[in-house]
Formats: structure tokens, sequence, C-alpha cells
């Protein structure tokens, strides 16, 4: 994943680790938390999914999934 992933970017690779790990309800629990700690909602990542992901926001995000 590049250093600063765009929105939509961020939402699938957290949706694939959490199928990776066996979660059945990986694409809701990604959509979450990636909402939870980017401030963002489902309409943002429909009409803006290459929004930009900060640092801060990308580590909360992967210390969340780890």
């Amino acid at each position: 994943m590049s250093p600063q992933p765009a929105l939509a970017a961020l939402i699938r690779h957290v949706r694939a680790e959490l199928e990776r790990a066996g979660k059945s309800e990986a694409a809701l629990d990604a959509r979450l938390i990636v909402e939870h700690f980017t401030s963002t909602t489902r309409t943002d990542a429909v009409l803006d999914p290459e929004r930009a992901v900060t640092p801060a926001q990308l580590d909360a995000v992967r210390a969340a999934v780890e």
C-alpha cells in the first residue's frame, strides 16, 4: 500500500486484511473502521473515493486492524 492511500484504496486494503483473518463481515467491518478513524462517511467514499488519508489516520487504521 502506498504511503498516503486514497480512501477507497484503504477500505479495500482493510477489507482484504480482515478477509485473510477470516472475518465474516469483512466488508462492513472495513468500512466502519475506516470511516471511524478517518471521520468520513459512506457518502464520502462514494462521492470522493480518491480523498487523501492523512498519515495519522492511516496509522490509526493500521493499529485498529492489527
